[in-house]
């Protein structure tokens, strides 16, 4: 008698450990899943097939039509079978204030290097060249809007002994729309964080937030920066590069 009262209770337990395995079962099968569900942005940022040989992208000021255009000079190239994106910012007599490059990998884009140029009042250009701390520029995957893309440059300025810091932090927000001179582009939004840090016998830090939006087959198209509530800087995308009239 209590042998047979024991099957009972073998079966009931067999029973129970199938249905805790096929809860596991499940749950891996959820979280495989959600790894899976990755937003790709790599279509909204810099084309580098259209970008080719020289590509310009004018800003123009949307809030304070004082202030100058931000101009800036894009180019590709293959070196070593890496794809290098590289951008110039041009002062009004075309001359590059800032140079970087950035390498293109499947993860998304990679600063590689940073140049500051300055010029004296004959012409005459001195160049800095920064640190690289943290190199993450766009992602080209993205899960949700929890995850942090790191950006850090550190520079000497020769002419002051002064040491200078930018950090960035950049985050997605998710897609939108953004429309200039009646036509309407499909965007991403991201979320700026950014401190910028200088140093010399005493250091001091600004820090402010920001917004960019990039648009699919375009790139940056526009953005905000608050740098103060007396000082905020909201450029626009003037005319895309790739169209032609």
């Amino acid at each position: 008698m209590s042998i047979c009262r024991d099957f009972p209770l073998i079966g009931t337990k067999r029973h129970e450990m199938l249905r805790y395995s096929l809860i596991l079962l499940s749950c891996f099968a959820l979280l495989s899943c959600n790894s899976d569900q990755t937003i790709d942005l790599k279509d909204y940022y810099y084309p580098v097939d259209l970008i080719g040989e020289s590509s310009r992208y004018v800003y123009k000021p949307v809030r304070d039509t004082l202030f100058e255009p931000v101009v800036w000079q894009y180019s590709v190239s293959k070196r070593d079978n890496k794809v290098v994106l590289k951008g110039e910012n041009l002062d009004l007599q075309g001359r590059p204030t800032q140079v970087h490059e950035e390498e293109i990998v499947r993860s998304g884009s990679l600063l590689r290097a940073l140049t500051l140029i300055n010029y004296d009042s004959t012409g005459v250009a001195s160049e800095i060249n920064a640190s690289i701390e943290g190199n993450n520029l766009f992602p080209f995957e993205v899960v949700d809007s929890t995850f942090i893309y790191f950006y850090k440059v550190v520079w000497d300025q020769k002419t002051d002994s002064l040491q200078v810091s930018l950090t960035r932090n950049r985050r997605y927000l998710g897609k939108t729309q953004y429309t200039i001179d009646g036509q309407t582009y499909d965007c991403v939004r991201f979320l700026l964080r950014e401190m910028l840090t200088t140093d010399r016998e005493g250091m001091t830090k600004s820090q402010w937030v920001g917004t960019e939006l990039y648009a699919k087959n375009l790139g940056l198209v526009y953005y905000r920066k608050e740098i103060s509530p007396n000082y905020i800087l909201e450029y626009q995308l003037d005319e895309n590069p790739f169209e032609t009239n």
